[in-house]
């Protein structure tokens, strides 16, 4: 039998985001939005 693994995570943000941007701005960004 399977083991079901268990589902990462998901954050959604509401607002505009230039993804454009290299992958270090945009966790910038989740950084100071988010407590993580």
């Amino acid at each position: 039998m399977k083991r079901m693994l268990s589902a990462p995570n998901v954050y959604l943000y509401r607002e505009y985001v230039d993804v454009r941007k290299s992958i270090n701005a945009l966790a910038a960004i989740v950084e100071s939005e988010t407590d993580l």
